[in-house]
């Protein structure tokens, strides 16, 4: 009778221990399915904190998949099932109070608002943040007269290079730390040393007008250098047509410029001219507008208030948005590499901006983006017509 009942508890043990094992073992091949599958066009939500396939969440849950396998093969390795069992309920209490802890902060951060990074400009020009305010008319500006200093490293700020699909860092001409950018803004708010009178060229646009470079080394320095006329730079990371024409209106004809430059990029101009002119007809403060629009837009889990106050400690800001059809037999490239002065360079792209540069020309003219923009664009011409521009 002895060695039958300790024959059956020996076998139990053993199931439990297979068990469990069988358990962790599922839990990685679902880690590795999380982190290493393709994503497909449409497996990307709208205004998703997409970073190639590797977000806050993903690697939140892939974290605590291997962490609860891991523990869960330990357990296996004990002696008896009654220590198996027991360590076991420990287990399952201290992931479940940890998850009624993660519940109960959610709630008390979400009667903070303050600690919301949709309080400041900060999803649309990131570390620039902390020197920008809201503008009735632009949307945000910098706040004026003042000095924006920041570390740029083209590996890792960069909108369009996304070292989560690059298999090293990238190489460039900058040292490998980055660089320590400085901006001298104006007392429009926009980044130039002085308010001119008048100037020759007044250029608007988006982060295109505004690299995060030094201003000495953007392209539109080089134009006023090589052309010997003045220049003033209205451009803004994150900028649209409406607000990119209530810059020229409200700036710009006033300095009677006989030359006006504005800059367009397909990637992401149509949509966010959709999201300004959803602020333009709100009524709302655009504060307000985008703690709103992004709590609707984003889906569960990126709109509790816990997740997107992570994301603002990470510095995980990145929003990517696709609105490109699934049935447009876009192929999506992987990482690959070009040569630039004999150097090999691997490089990724943003994937919202591909699919919208891919976007036929049919699709894209039927969108309300290529509405508002065709008429921004009409508008400003007729004015500067006017003015002599």
């Amino acid at each position: 009778m002895t060695d039958t009942a300790g024959s059956r508890s020996r076998g139990s043990a053993r199931r439990l221990r297979f068990t469990l094992l069988g358990i962790a073992l599922c839990l990685l091949c679902i880690t590795a399915f999380l982190l290493h599958r393709p994503l497909k066009p449409d497996e990307v939500p709208p205004w998703n904190l997409l970073i190639m396939g590797y977000t806050l969440v993903m690697l939140a849950a892939a974290f605590f998949l291997v962490t609860t396998g891991g523990v869960l093969a330990l357990i296996s390795l004990s002696r008896t099932r009654e220590k198996m069992r027991r360590r076991l309920f420990r287990f399952i209490t201290v992931v479940t109070v940890s998850i009624l802890c993660l519940v109960v902060l959610d709630v008390i951060i979400s009667f903070f608002p303050a600690l919301e990074i949709w309080n400041s400009p900060a999803p649309f020009v990131g570390p620039l943040a902390p020197y920008c305010q809201f503008d009735a008319e632009l949307g945000y500006r910098f706040r004026p007269n003042q000095k924006v200093s920041g570390h740029f490293d083209a590996a890792k700020h960069s909108d369009l290079i996304l070292t989560g699909q690059v298999g090293k860092p990238l190489k460039t001409s900058e040292p490998e730390d980055g660089m320590e950018l400085v901006w001298d803004v104006d007392g429009h708010g926009f980044c130039n040393r002085t308010v001119p009178e008048k100037c020759d060229i007044f250029v608007v646009g988006d982060s295109y007008t505004l690299p995060p470079i030094p201003s000495d080394r953007s392209w539109t320095a080089l134009v006023s250098k090589k052309t010997g006329m003045s220049l003033y730079n209205a451009g803004f990371p994150g900028y649209s047509f409406q607000q990119e024409a209530a810059a020229l209106e409200r700036y710009g004809l006033e300095q009677e410029p006989p030359i006006v430059l504005w800059t367009y990029f397909q990637g992401n101009d149509l949509y966010e001219a959709e999201r300004f002119d959803g602020y333009l007809k709100s009524g709302v403060d655009y504060q307000t507008f985008l703690r709103r629009e992004f709590k609707i837009r984003m889906p569960f889990p990126y709109n509790r208030p816990l997740t997107r106050l992570l994301a603002s400690l990470l510095g995980r800001k990145s929003l990517a948005l696709n609105r490109a059809p699934t049935d447009l037999g876009i192929t999506y490239p992987g990482p690959h590499k070009v040569v630039a002065g004999g150097v090999e360079k691997p490089i990724a792209f943003n994937k919202g901006y591909f699919y919208s540069v891919c976007l036929p020309r049919e699709t894209m003219e039927e969108s309300r983006g290529w509405q508002i923009g065709k008429e921004c664009l009409l508008e400003a011409r007729d004015r500067c017509a006017d003015r002599g521009a």
